[in-house]
């Protein structure tokens, strides 16, 4: 199993409970990004994946040790459920890691996004700061 997660929001933030838990059995690779685009979702951001190379969204790539585990508990935090009408599904994508194109399992937002306010610096823990 790819055991590899690319991370862009409240999973970046140390005082998340969920990031605590993974911190043992996950190490942090380093800086990433994404095509996609960034929305405001209240509390925590959500992910569109896009084809157009100007559209960033900056995280961070983590090797999680024991995958199945630590991603049946980010479902889990992420609502993901076999369900087309959950909020997020999880998928493997590209990031662009290292300069090079690295599959990564990744939390997409699939609802409507009409009305959100972009992130326009596709960087979560920047717009955090500046808000």
């Amino acid at each position: 199993m790819l055991n590899l997660l690319f991370v862009y929001g409240t999973l970046r933030l140390a005082e998340n409970p969920i990031s605590q838990e993974l911190n043992p059995v996950s190490k942090r690779l380093g800086t990433a990004h994404v095509c996609g685009k960034l929305f405001d979702l209240g509390s925590y951001p959500g992910i569109i994946l896009s084809h157009d190379l100007k559209d960033k969204v900056w995280g961070e790539v983590l090797a999680l040790a024991c995958p199945k585990k630590s991603l049946t508990l980010i479902d889990q935090y992420e609502g993901v459920f076999p369900d087309p009408e959950s909020e997020y599904r999880r998928q493997v994508t590209d990031v662009i890691f290292e300069r090079e194109r690295t599959p990564c399992w990744i939390y997409v937002y699939q609802q409507a996004v009409a009305g959100l306010s972009p992130i326009h610096s596709g960087d979560y823990l920047h717009y955090l700061s500046h808000t």
